[in-house]
């Protein structure tokens, strides 16, 4: 019996390895109130460790958290790079991980990314806290084309309620309005 074209498979082999470097001077994991957290990570993807693709990918990220008044600043940069060939699924992907809310995983992809944002934590009474949010990125084929491409902002606002209170750990409820939508997030400790 002949194969189906159509119900065929594509087996797609993906496997490197690459240093990752953090700094990490953060008060808490969970809910942080001072100090930062720098992240780098690469990835060195090679037909010599059975991978299907030769790339790589670049990722930077950091993090500042500073006590303003009652609440907490928080702010957060990340910048992405892939290199040519590389597999659609590890493009830089807007919208994913702890940037930006409001934006669909996958919509925005390319081998270039930025995103940065900043947030302000604050309290209401007793277990109950707000936030309120804003951030601007670009998606590029490369950093140096970034100026073609459009702006990608959000803005959004949320609650917080402390659920456990020694862990200092949030049930968190966010509504972010991006350039095309509106989402409701709903997740457990701070977006970043």
């Amino acid at each position: 019996e002949a194969a189906n074209p159509m119900i065929d498979s594509i087996t797609i082999t993906s496997s490197g390895f690459g240093p990752r470097a953090t700094l990490d001077t953060r008060d808490h994991d969970m809910s942080p109130s001072s100090g930062v957290l720098v992240d780098l990570r690469a990835n060195f993807a090679d037909d010599a460790f059975g991978s299907d693709f030769n790339y790589e990918t670049w990722e930077l990220s950091g993090n500042y958290y500073r006590r303003a008044g009652p609440g907490v600043m928080a702010l957060r940069a990340y910048a992405c790079h892939a290199s040519e060939r590389t597999p659609l699924f590890d493009l830089c992907l807007f919208g994913s991980g702890s940037d930006l809310r409001g934006y669909e995983v996958g919509r925005y992809r390319d081998r270039a990314m930025f995103a940065a944002q900043g947030e302000y934590r604050f309290p209401l009474g007793g277990r109950w806290g707000g936030v309120v949010f804003g951030g601007w990125g670009k998606v590029a084929p490369s950093f140096g084309e970034m100026d073609e491409q459009l702006d990608l902002p959000s803005i959004g606002a949320g609650l917080r309620w402390l659920a456990a209170e020694k862990a200092r750990v949030n049930l968190s409820v966010d509504v972010a309005r991006a350039r095309d939508s509106t989402s409701l997030y709903v997740y457990v400790k701070e977006s970043f």
